[in-house]
């Protein structure tokens, strides 16, 4: 989301609410994520 606000307080409000539609746009589009589609995986 590269519109989002970057500095506080509004980023801490934006990222997270965003994050939830995302989620609920993917179970309902079906829609999945891999890892590999990533640009950088995480490591661990």
């Amino acid at each position: 989301h590269p519109d989002t606000p970057a500095k506080p307080p509004w980023n801490r409000v934006v990222e997270p609410a965003l994050g939830v539609v995302d989620k609920v746009r993917d179970a309902v589009t079906g829609r999945q994520t891999y890892l590999s589609d990533l640009d950088d995986p995480p490591r661990g």
